[in-house]
C-alpha cells in the first residue's frame, strides 16, 4: 500500500469497484436502476464578500443526468490549478477558491435485495459516469487514497503533506466506519496562500481548497453549507470544511448511540420488574435484550471507540505540524497554525464526548451484564429451592422407612419355616398365638435402636459440620493476625539517620 499513498493523483484502477448507474433506455432496463443526485460548488473569496445574504454566499448546483457534459468538464476545467507562470492580473490568482462535488446516497429501485446505509458498500454507488469522475478527481487533484477507503470501508482521518506544480498543498482523508447509518467519506485537497516569483514580478497565489464528499442527501447537504455560511470570512480553511463534516456526522452517530442506550434501558428496566419466565412473550424479549446488547456493543466499538482513536491521531498530527511551523516565517504560516489549533481544540472537545458517549454504552452493557447474573442467580436459586424441597422429601421417605423397615424384617423372618422350627417348642400348638409376642418383643426394640442410632448420627454430623465451618472462618481470621505476629522484628538502628542508612 506504500506506493498508494505516495502518488496522489487518480488512475482508471482506483475506480474499478464503483458501481455506476446507466441512464436507462428501455422500459424493460428501467425496473432495474438506480438514481441519486451530485452537486457542485463554487465560491471565491470576492464573490464570498460581495453577498448580502448567507444563502447566497454559496452557489450550489444539482445534477441528475450526465448526458451532456460539455458545461460540468468547463466547470472542472475552470477549478484547475493554475500555472503560476502562465497567471495573468485579470485572472486574480489572489482570490482565494473553493470547490466542493458533493455525491449523495443512490436509491435502488426495482432490486430484490435493496441497498442499505449502513451497509459497507453504500458508498460505491455513484450515478456520476467513471470517466467523467476520473477527470474531475484529476482536475481537483484530489488524493487516490479517498477511494481506497470507500472500497476497504475502514475508519480513518489522516492528515498527508505534497506538492503539486511546485505548490505545496495538504490532504485531508476522513471516512466514518460502517457501525452506523449513515455513510459518508470527504476528501480535501488544500493549497494554502503562497508566494511565487514569474516573469520577474512576485504574485501571491490565494488559497484555494477543492472538496469532495460522497454519502450526502439533500437534508445533510443543507444542513452542511449552513455551516459553513455561518462564518463572515471566506471557508478557505480546512478547518472549516472540517468542522461541518464532523458535526453533521456527530450529531447523526450520537443519535444512533442515544437511541440504543435508551432502547436497552428501557428494556433493563422491564427486565427488572418482571422475571424471565417459560412464556413465549418473555422469551422474544431476552431475544430482543441479546439482539440490543449487540448493538450497543458494536456501536460503542467500532463506531465510537474507533472514529475516536481516529480523531486522536488527527489531532496529534494536526499538533506535530504546528510544532514544526514554530519560528521565525510568514503571516501565512501563522494564520495556518490557528486554523490547525482551532481545529485541534475542536476534536478535543469531540473526543471528550466520545468518551462521555463511550461511558454511557459501558453503564448500560455492565447493567445488561448485571441483569443476566441477577436472573441466572434468580433461577439458581429456585433451582436450589427445588432441590432442597427434593432433600426434605427423600429425608422423610427414609425416616419412614426406618419406622417400617424393622418390623418388616422381624415379621419376614418369623415367616421363615426354618426359623419357625426352632423358636417353637415341642408339642406346643399354641405357638401361632405365641408369634404377636415375639414380633412386639423383636420389633419395637429393634425400630427403637435404629431411631436413636439416626437421632445420634443426626446430631453428630451437624456438630462436626458446623465445626468445620465455623473452625474454618476462626482459623481464617487467626491467620490474618499470625502473618503479622510471625513476621520478625528488627532491631532500631542506633545513632543518627546516616548510620541507620549505612551510610
Amino acid at each position: 500500500m506504500d506506493w498508494l499513498w505516495s502518488d496522489h493523483q487518480v488512475q482508471s484502477e482506483d475506480l474499478r469497484f464503483l458501481k455506476v448507474s446507466a441512464t436507462p433506455l428501455t422500459e424493460a432496463n428501467r425496473r432495474r436502476h438506480w438514481t441519486g443526485k451530485v452537486w457542485r460548488i463554487d465560491s471565491t473569496s470576492n464573490t464570498w464578500s460581495q453577498a448580502a445574504a448567507q444563502n447566497q454566499r454559496l452557489n450550489v448546483t444539482g445534477h441528475t443526468s450526465f448526458d451532456n457534459t460539455e458545461q460540468w468538464t468547463t466547470w472542472a476545467d475552470n477549478q484547475t490549478l493554475q500555472d503560476p507562470s502562465n497567471a495573468l492580473p485579470q485572472t486574480h490568482p489572489e482570490l482565494e477558491h473553493l470547490s466542493i462535488v458533493i455525491s449523495s446516497l443512490v436509491n435502488l429501485t426495482g432490486f430484490n435485495n435493496k441497498l442499505n446505509y449502513d451497509d459497507a458498500t453504500a458508498l460505491r454507488y455513484t450515478i456520476m459516469p467513471t470517466d467523467l469522475l476520473l477527470s474531475t478527481a484529476q482536475k481537483l487533484h484530489l488524493h487516490r487514497g479517498y477511494f481506497s477507503l470507500i472500497e476497504s470501508a475502514n475508519p480513518c482521518a489522516i492528515k498527508l503533506t505534497g506538492s503539486i506544480q511546485e505548490r505545496p498543498c495538504e490532504f485531508y482523508l476522513l471516512r466514518t466506519s460502517n457501525a452506523l447509518t449513515f455513510q459518508s467519506a470527504i476528501t480535501i485537497t488544500h493549497f494554502p496562500k503562497h508566494t511565487v516569483t514569474a516573469n520577474n514580478s512576485t504574485i501571491t497565489l490565494g488559497a484555494r481548497t477543492n472538496v469532495f464528499i460522497s454519502g450526502y442527501t439533500a437534508d445533510t447537504l443543507a444542513q452542511f453549507t449552513s455551516h459553513i455560511t455561518r462564518s463572515s470570512s471566506f471557508p478557505s480553511a480546512p478547518d472549516r470544511i472540517i468542522t461541518a463534516f464532523l458535526e453533521i456526522e456527530n450529531k447523526l452517530r450520537f443519535s444512533s448511540v442515544r437511541a440504543a442506550v435508551r432502547d436497552m434501558q428501557t428494556v433493563l428496566q422491564e427486565l427488572a420488574r418482571e422475571p424471565v419466565t417459560e412464556a413465549p412473550s418473555a422469551r422474544q424479549k431476552l431475544l430482543h435484550t441479546v439482539d440490543l446488547y449487540f448493538v450497543v456493543h458494536h456501536l460503542r466499538t467500532d463506531g465510537l471507540v474507533a472514529w475516536r482513536d481516529q480523531l486522536l491521531s488527527l489531532s496529534k498530527q494536526l499538533q506535530e505540524d504546528g510544532q514544526q511551523n514554530q519560528g521565525p516565517g510568514n503571516g501565512q504560516n501563522q494564520v495556518t497554525n490557528d486554523d490547525k489549533k482551532h481545529l485541534r481544540r475542536y476534536i478535543d472537545q469531540l473526543v471528550s464526548q466520545y468518551d462521555h458517549r463511550i461511558g454511557r454504552c459501558d453503564m448500560v452493557l455492565q447493567g445488561a451484564s448485571l441483569a443476566y447474573q441477577m436472573e441466572t442467580a434468580q433461577l439458581s436459586r429456585k433451582d436450589t429451592e427445588i432441590a432442597i424441597g427434593d432433600g426434605k422429601t427423600m429425608k422423610a421417605i427414609a425416616v419412614l422407612t426406618m419406622i417400617f423397615l424393622p418390623g418388616t424384617f422381624i415379621a419376614t423372618m418369623l415367616a421363615v419355616p426354618q426359623i419357625e422350627d426352632a423358636l417353637k417348642p415341642e408339642n406346643d400348638g399354641s405357638f401361632g398365638d405365641q408369634k404377636w409376642k415375639w414380633y412386639i418383643v423383636l420389633a419395637i426394640p429393634l425400630t427403637v435402636a435404629a431411631l436413636v442410632i439416626y437421632a445420634v448420627w443426626e446430631f453428630l454430623y451437624k456438630r462436626k459440620y458446623l465445626k468445620a465451618l465455623f473452625g474454618e472462618r476462626d482459623g481464617e481470621a487467626d491467620n490474618g493476625v499470625g502473618e503479622y505476629e510471625n513476621i520478625p522484628l528488627q532491631p532500631r538502628p542506633t545513632g543518627d539517620l546516616e548510620a541507620a542508612r549505612g551510610l
